[in-house]
């Protein structure tokens, strides 16, 4: 039980940590586009 959900919440972090990575990209190509505009 207690290794199932360790394993859960590694995949769950892993997930937003990947999601959060995504937006930050965004964000500074958005950044970027202004910028240079």
């Amino acid at each position: 039980m207690g290794l199932r959900q360790r394993m859960g919440l590694r995949q769950r972090m892993g997930l937003r940590q990947r999601m959060g990575l995504r937006q930050r990209i965004g964000l500074r190509q958005r950044m970027g586009l202004r910028q240079r505009r």
